[in-house]
């Protein structure tokens, strides 16, 4: 069978040794490496987790502030072109009743104007009928008296 004799005492000795120190100077410090490695990659992972969100909501801020202006451009274009369509409505009324003010003033003189020309000419063919008048009958005109409302009617 087996016997225990003072060299396999001697190698398992060793062999415990050999095991202690091999856990002393390998496997812990392969073990811590291992350990950091893998607190880096949760960390790293975590980073790369929050940076992702982050970016995910800087795009959605981007995409509601891009939604927003685009809306307030929209609000402002519809604004400045109803302000400019009361702006011409505005310039447009403003000018038909100049030019209504303008038309009116002219017929007022217009009218101003024809009754001075029928006066005028009233005037005129009461003078011219004296001289003739005075001429036919052989009178001074002084003398002649005449009816301008015959003179009316013929300007009419």
């Amino acid at each position: 069978m087996l016997s225990l004799d003072a060299t396999f005492i001697f190698v398992f000795i060793s062999f415990l040794i050999f095991i202690f120190l091999m856990k002393l100077i390998c496997y812990e410090p392969i073990l811590k490496i291992i350990k950091e490695r893998e607190e880096l990659y949760e960390k790293n992972r975590q980073t790369v987790d929050d940076v992702n969100l982050k970016a995910y909501e800087t795009e959605k801020n981007i995409e509601s502030e891009i939604s927003n202006a685009k809306y307030e451009n929209a609000k402002l274009l519809k604004e400045a072109s109803d302000k400019n369509r009361l702006e011409k409505e505005n310039i447009l009324s403003h000018k038909k009743e100049e030019a209504k003010n303008i038309l009116n003033n002219l017929e007022i003189s217009l009218d101003e104007q024809s009754k001075n020309v029928k006066q005028e000419l009233k005037n005129e063919i009461g003078s011219y009928v004296k001289q003739v008048v005075s001429k036919v009958l052989r009178t001074n005109e002084e003398n002649i008296s005449l009816e301008l409302s015959k003179a009316d009617e013929i300007i009419k």
